[in-house]
């Protein structure tokens, strides 16, 4: 096993209004029953928003048009670190169902923290929420 592996990861941050598209991790994936914004592991093979269209259809039953990449969250999980790409994204056609999640929620971002996300889709949330200019009582740390 690689001392230190690196996992990219694309996110797909889907609004309407002033909410945001999560979705429950399966029981049968890694970190079971945890939320995220949607998206995967960016095969060898694609870019970034080929993952994240490939995803958003397997996972959600979505075609999505990918616009401009959000931000880049570095985290190291065990021996392995993520680095979550997340790009603003819009459904161009399709109905979002749960095929490889649990369930799914449009939440605002001050609701998103209430869920029990990932740790790097909670950082992602709080730089959203700074960078709207919102103040947060929730530590960074």
């Amino acid at each position: 096993m690689e001392e230190n592996a690196t996992l990219l990861v694309s996110a797909a941050v889907v609004r309407n209004g002033d909410r945001f598209l999560i979705a429950k991790r399966s029981n049968e994936s890694r970190f079971p029953g945890r939320w995220e914004f949607p998206g995967g592991k960016v095969n060898r093979d694609e870019s970034l928003s080929e993952s994240l269209e490939r995803e958003m259809l397997e996972e959600m039953g979505v075609n999505i048009r990918v616009g401009s990449e959000i931000g880049r969250i570095a985290h190291r999980e065990e021996r392995e670190e993520i680095i979550l790409v997340a790009f603003e994204c819009e459904i161009v056609s399709g109905t979002v169902e749960d095929i490889e999640c649990d369930s799914h929620a449009w939440v605002t971002l001050d609701e998103a923290l209430t869920f029990d996300l990932l740790e790097p889709d909670r950082k992602l949330v709080l730089r959203m929420l700074e960078s709207a200019g919102k103040s947060c009582e929730e530590d960074d740390g």
